[in-house]
């Protein structure tokens, strides 16, 4: 039985929300701590960060960056919903769902088999590299950049079964430029588009193509106008005075975090649980990837051609595919140019990327046998690979934790007095917004310090091995 264009999308989004409640559904809390609440403090200040509808448009971030989707969406989230963690939680998580959704309709337009779609829809939520996306306001940059990111890609995935036309052409550019207005790193698809299909010989008007070109030309002028450094990239250090070839061993190191689940930034696997699986894994990623290889580069071209693309332009088909893979290590080679770390969720948008080439080449095959083999090879590697971190969730939660009960044990104390100083010994200033996160409970100190000096009535807060000692002295 055939769905129909809403059964599908509808059945993906439910199936979606399945491991979501499962296994991402994170610990309520009721403070903000970090970048997250810097923003929400810019936030609040009149005439601050996306405080106004205009502001929207032009405001530049904390670090200099312009983020206008991004900014929009938190002006309109934080007007409709209001924004606190339960708001926000809330919201990502359906954005996950959502971006899962889109995802597994990628790999349906493609081929058409509905089991593939299904398997992408959902473990695409159970991913490690969503975590910090699921409960933080930085998340809502990240998912919504992806989904316009996997929208371009499925309008993509509809030209190669009708053709390019200038509704295709016109939809390609408005999300891919929507995905870079909302964080810069997707600028690269932005470059590299145009580009790729006048190489592919796309049979619509070539000169069209490079409109892309201009949101690129575009946000560099914003930056230079509001005297920002539009090559400064991420991290603590500017990109424009630190790159070089440490780059490409970032980028073979994301590639491990990506394939292999080693430790990084905000990726906790449980070894003792992923250890023993580490080989399996390895050899199941390896068979599925010759598989692919085989079929993408044409070797396996009497089994291809028995598949359900056969009177289709397969040469669409493979371009597509080529084309997503060039998406996702360009934007891997960028999640690697920040030369202090590389955190998971900057590779989310290549994993989710990856994932839909490979079941798109799975789906094609005729033969069902084979088909649910290959998927169930494929959910086994996925799941093996991501699950550990179940196992993890605490080191997940560590700095939220940490901030939020403090907040939650100075507010409920009978003392503090009517003014009151706290100092913070052993504790990463950047975790308390540098001591600004104790503005969010009723009755604030008036000085936050974080060298042990505390002038009285003090409240100390000392990390001690784990343990977190608190000491009033009057």
């Amino acid at each position: 039985m055939k769905l129909n264009k809403f059964a599908v999308p509808a059945s993906l989004f439910a199936a979606s929300l399945v491991p979501l409640s499962v296994f991402r559904i994170a610990k309520s809390y009721r403070y903000f701590y970090g970048d997250d609440y810097l923003l929400l403090e810019a936030h609040n200040k009149p005439g601050g960060y996306a405080n106004s509808f205009l502001h929207s448009f032009i405001d530049i971030d904390m670090q200099g960056k312009w983020r206008p989707v991004f900014t929009f969406v938190l002006y309109a989230v934080s007007k409709i919903f209001g924004l606190n963690t339960s708001t926000v939680m809330i919201v990502l998580l359906l954005l996950i769902s959502v971006v899962a959704t889109v995802s597994g309709l990628i790999v349906y337009r493609l081929n058409g088999n509905f089991l593939a779609a299904l398997i992408v829809a959902v473990i695409v939520p159970m991913s490690r590299f969503s975590w910090y996306a699921q409960n933080r306001i930085h998340g809502l940059l990240e998912l919504m950049a992806i989904l316009f990111m996997l929208l371009g890609c499925l309008t993509y995935a509809r030209a190669v079964n009708t053709g390019f036309t200038g509704r295709h052409l016109f939809l390609l550019n408005l999300f891919f430029s929507l995905a870079a207005l909302t964080h810069e790193r997707y600028l690269i698809v932005c470059i590299v588009t145009p580009l790729w299909l006048v190489l592919t010989n796309w049979n619509y008007k070539k000169s069209t193509y490079f409109i892309l070109w201009g949101t690129t030309v575009i946000y560099i002028a914003v930056e230079l106008l509001s005297q920002n450094n539009p090559l400064r990239g991420g991290g603590e250090e500017e990109f424009s005075r630190t790159y070089g070839l440490w780059i490409l061993d970032h980028f073979v190191l994301a590639l491990k975090k990506l394939l292999v689940g080693t430790d990084g930034n905000s990726i906790y696997p449980n070894h003792q649980i992923f250890g023993p699986l580490r080989i399996a894994v390895v050899l199941i990623l390896c068979v599925v990837v010759y598989f692919c290889v085989r079929k993408v580069i044409g070797l396996n071209n009497a089994e291809f051609a028995d598949s359900k693309i056969a009177n289709r332009d397969r040469n669409k088909f493979y371009s597509f595919i080529y084309f997503q893979l060039l998406i996702s290590g360009c934007l891997i080679l960028m999640a690697s140019t920040v030369k202090s770390r590389i955190e998971g969720r900057w590779l989310f948008g290549s994993e989710i990327l990856l994932l839909i080439v490979v079941c798109s080449i799975i789906g094609v095959l005729r033969e069902k046998r084979l088909t649910v083999l290959y998927l169930c090879l494929i959910v086994f590697a996925y799941v093996a690979n991501n699950i550990c971190n179940l196992n993890n969730i605490d080191k997940f939660e560590v700095n939220r934790a940490e901030v939020n009960n403090i907040l939650l044990q100075v507010s409920s104390m009978d003392k503090p007095l009517a003014a009151y100083n706290v100092t913070l010994i052993g504790f990463n200033g950047w975790v308390f917004a540098y001591g600004s996160v104790f503005n969010q409970i009723e009755h604030p100190p008036n000085n936050i310090s974080f060298d042990g000096n505390c002038d009285t009535p003090c409240l100390q807060i000392k990390e001690d091995n784990g343990n977190t000692i608190v000491t009033w002295q009057s």
